[in-house]
């Protein structure tokens, strides 16, 4: 057995962790984001949603809808 048939499965698996770690995190972080800007609407503090709002349209994540089969749903329609 060479040394890339040894590393390869290995790197792959520790390559799969970190990814799971970093998904994890990313969806608590998103998460914990959402309910601060619930809880701030609840309040009644604009600012609050605000500063909410816009550190989820600075963070460069697009929100994708998805339908029971799992495809993008998208919205054409100009208001």
């Amino acid at each position: 057995m060479s040394l890339r048939e040894k590393t390869v499965p290995s790197f792959r698996t520790a390559w799969c962790n970190a990814q799971c770690i970093a998904r994890r995190c990313a969806s608590d972080n998103w998460h914990h984001l959402c309910e601060s800007i619930q809880h701030s609407a609840d309040c009644g503090k604009v600012r609050g949603m605000y500063c909410g709002i816009t550190m989820t349209a600075c963070s460069g994540w697009i929100a994708t809808r998805k339908s029971s089969t799992w495809e993008t749903i998208t919205c054409h329609v100009k208001i």
